[in-house]
């Protein structure tokens, strides 16, 4: 773990404390037995007999890292001693240039001179304290003698030949470290602080940084925090020196695991202060390797804290050289670190409250507010042509109910990722709601737009794939060409979804363009909403009807009624405008009872004025059998004008039993109960239609008008006549729909369909227009 790695260290220096050097030498030392040739120094730096200061032992440790080799091993085991330990020693002449150069580089760089007293190894048995106890005694040796260097050998004599038991040398204890602020450049920081002063004008943080570059003489700075709403972390503001010949973007962003290492980096400093990358390998071995991707020679780091959560650091690197920070440095850098950590969260703050206001929580994508007011500005004086999209998921709410919200919040996470990458230059998108999200799109020709959205839809797709989900998805888009002169966003939304509407009933990823033959369906569906209760109030729906013959005797039967709207203003509107409208908003119900209540009047006028009634088939919405009182509400309306159920034919519709089959014979089975009749109308536009047969409790069956439209095949006709065969068997009568032709009549003879309707026996109008054929 990295907090074991870090009592591994000295918190001064930076070098490896006597504990962490005992073990690593006794390890060593098993492993090398009998090999021999390394050595095993104590050096003690001093000024002249004045207790050292902190910075010139940090400078001192510093100075014999960079002189000794990477494979050397230096600690800090006194307030002023150091331990070097050489691997691969082959000879005193080895060990005696190797402390020459470090005691020249000491005084080369410093007022410091150097004492040491060192061992060699031989092959023989040893241990660390053994090597460390000889060291000790050559150290005051040298001391005493007042020499530079002195040895001793591993069969105990000094070199002098006194005895290494008649000296002693005292290592004094290293004292604790406290990292002291009043060590700063106060002068740099009320800069600092004057620069990002609250209140005053918003500072580029960038120019921040190459300020605090340009005071250490640094070529890089950057400040990296957590992502709003994630995990992760990316650099956020940034400068260099030098831009790098090879920019490498996957150094932008790191990955949560790795920045939250940093905590532990940071635990017990206010800096991380790294004079050679060689340190952090110690530390965190992970995180060295990002940094020397960065071609870090040195560093200095401060972490951004809040509310004691770890959300980022503030870093300076020198990418040229191994430097030692001095503590003036490293304590400034602290404070400077301060400053611009409060900045920092200060715009995270304000960053996160325009978020809230302008983006999508979970998705961090644009709100549909921000989506309209960008694209305002991006409508004017684009340089391409632009198209508005507006896409959805198909059945989204399945994927919410069958395989839980937190997996439909993945896909829609997953799909405005799609979309950031999807979209650039002058293009946006947004999450509207739910699962619809708007896109403003730039293109040169349409066949490239259609290119683009057939890229967009496969991708789309692949994204359960991509979240390992074991279902697929389909998406509807809309498309809307921005025309000039186009200025207001949701018009063109409007017009987008508008185009997407029309393709509700596929179940493949598709898309449309908008059209105006769209935009007067959609207004001309609005205008019939906001009238129809009203319409229904004023008695504006007629009731039409058309016979039903029998054609052997050419007598009139029966009727279906069909109902149309004859608006205030005189204007028919036909029933294939209006129908779909209100099953699709459920008005269809209300309608249902409407006509069946004018049917029911018309009957009891007949039995009032002495007439024999015919029994009228009355339209009932697939809609209207899914409510459970519905026949109470049927029987109510009959009782009330005294009309016996037998005069009184249901209709429904062929795919009403194809859709919930289970559901509709029960239904079935209660009409019948009650004493209604009961048809199947548009028989034989299924797949299914014979199956039912077996099953369903009906009475009448219509043979759909489809059949009868154009030259009916000699195999068509087989099938009908067959049909008709099977329906006779099964004591169900049949009635063709559509006819229009003497052909078909007598084709319909001939093979023993005896009923008809169509518009060789009447067109729907009004019942008084049926007089006559009511009284033949």
């Amino acid at each position: 773990m990295v907090s074991n790695r870090e009592k591994r260290l000295d918190r001064l220096t930076n070098t490896w404390t006597e504990a962490a050097a005992e073990v690593m030498i006794n390890e060593y030392l098993k492993e090398a037995e009998n090999w021999g040739g390394d050595g095993l120094f104590l050096l003690e730096a001093a000024n002249g007999g004045t207790k050292l200061p902190e910075a010139s032992v940090k400078q001192a440790a510093f100075l014999l890292q960079c002189t000794l080799r990477r494979t050397d091993l230096v600690a800090r085991v006194g307030e002023d001693c150091f331990l070097v330990f050489l691997l691969g020693c082959r000879s005193r002449e080895d060990a005696v240039s190797s402390m020459n150069s470090v005691r020249t580089s000491l005084e080369r760089e410093t007022d410091l001179y150097m004492t040491a007293g060192g061992v060699l190894t031989d092959g023989r048995e040893q241990t660390y304290d053994s090597l460390l106890k000889r060291a000790k005694a050559a150290l005051a040796r040298a001391k005493q003698e007042e020499k530079f260097l002195c040895f001793t050998e591993m069969c105990g004599k000094m070199e002098t030949g006194a005895a290494e038991t008649d000296l002693a040398y005292s290592i004094r204890p290293i004292p604790e470290y406290i990292e002291d602020s009043g060590k700063a450049d106060m002068d740099f920081i009320r800069k600092i602080m004057d620069y990002f002063l609250p209140g005053k004008q918003e500072c580029p943080i960038e120019m921040g940084l190459k300020r605090i570059c340009a005071y250490y003489g640094c070529g890089e700075a950057y400040i990296l925090e957590r992502k709003s709403g994630g995990k992760d972390y990316e650099i956020t503001f940034s400068w260099m020196e030098e831009e790098p010949m090879v920019r490498n973007d996957n150094l932008k962003t790191i990955p949560g695991l790795i920045a939250e290492r940093y905590l532990e980096l940071f635990r017990n400093r206010k800096v991380l202060a790294c004079n050679r990358i060689c340190e952090l390998e110690i530390l965190d071995p992970v995180i060295a390797e990002r940094q020397k991707l960065r071609k870090t020679r040195s560093l200095m780091q401060f972490p951004i804290m809040e509310n004691g959560d770890y959300i980022g650091y503030i870093s300076v690197n020198d990418n040229k050289k191994e430097r030692l920070w001095t503590l003036e440095e490293s304590m400034t850098f602290a404070l400077v670190g301060r400053v611009m950590a409060a900045c920092i969260l200060e715009r995270r703050f304000q960053r996160f409250t325009q978020i809230l206001m302008d983006h999508d929580r979970l998705t961090e994508a644009w709100n549909y507010n921000r989506f309209l007011s960008e694209g305002r500005k991006r409508l004017k004086n684009a340089p391409l042509l632009q198209a508005i999209v507006t896409m959805d998921i198909k059945n989204f709410k399945v994927i919410n109910a069958n395989y839980s919200y937190e997996t439909g919040n993945d896909i829609l996470v997953g799909i405005s990722s799609l979309l950031s990458n999807f979209t650039g230059g002058g293009e946006c998108f947004a999450r509207i709601e739910a699962d619809k999200f708007a896109l403003l799109l730039e293109y040169q020709t349409v066949n490239g737009l259609q290119h683009r959205l057939d890229q967009l839809l496969r991708r789309v797709e692949q994204i359960p794939r991509e979240e390992k989900k074991d279902f697929s998805i389909s998406c509807i888009m809309g498309v809307c060409l921005v025309e000039p002169g186009d200025t207001e966003m949701s018009i063109l939304v409007d017009h987008a979804n508008m185009a997407r509407k029309a393709l509700k009933d596929y179940h493949k990823s598709i898309y449309s363009f908008y059209n105006r033959e769209a935009e007067r369906k959609f207004a001309k569906e609005r205008e019939l909403a906001f009238r129809m209760k009203r319409a229904a109030e004023n008695e504006e729906f007629v009731v039409y009807y058309q016979p039903k013959v029998d054609l052997p005797r050419k007598s009139c039967i029966g009727f279906e009624a069909l109902v149309r709207w004859k608006m205030m203003e005189g204007q028919m509107i036909p029933p294939d405008e209006f129908i779909p409208l209100f099953e699709k908003n459920g008005f269809i119900t209300e309608l249902d009872l409407y006509v069946f209540e004018r049917v029911c009047r018309l009957i009891k006028s007949w039995k009032d004025s002495g007439r024999t009634p015919y029994p009228i088939a009355v339209n009932i919405s697939r809609i209207h059998l899914t409510k459970p009182d519905f026949l109470e509400e049927l029987e109510q309306i009959a009782g009330k004008y005294g009309v016996e159920s037998r005069y009184l034919e249901l209709e429904i519709t062929e795919s009403a039993f194809l859709n919930n089959p289970g559901e509709i014979l029960e239904v079935a089975r209660r009409i019948k109960e009650r004493g209604f009749v009961l048809s199947m109308d548009d028989f034989g536009t299924g797949y299914s239609s014979l199956s039912l047969l077996k099953d369903l409790p009906v009475d009448i069956i219509k043979l759909d008008k489809e059949f009868f439209q154009k030259r009916l095949s000699d195999r068509e006709k087989i099938i009908i006549a067959n049909v008709i065969h099977l329906a006779h068997e099964l004591d169900i009568q049949v009635i063709s729909e559509g006819i229009e032709t003497a052909e078909h009549e007598t084709f319909l003879t001939e093979i023993g369909c005896n009923l008809a309707q169509g518009y060789r026996y009447g067109r729907p109008a009004p019942i008084g227009e049926f007089t006559d054929l009511m009284a033949d």
